[in-house]
């Protein structure tokens, strides 16, 4: 398993952050905290 999806070779990420599709640092910021807790119902 990887932390972040620019570590995965075999990832298409790598290809769209090269068509400037997505910027570098796609996906490797926190993922935020969800207010209200809509998945504990």
């Amino acid at each position: 398993m990887c932390s972040v999806p620019q570590k995965w070779e075999f990832s298409s990420l790598h290809r769209f952050m090269a068509q400037g599709i997505y910027p570098s640092n796609w996906g490797v910021s926190e993922v935020p905290d969800l207010p209200g807790g809509i998945w504990d119902e």
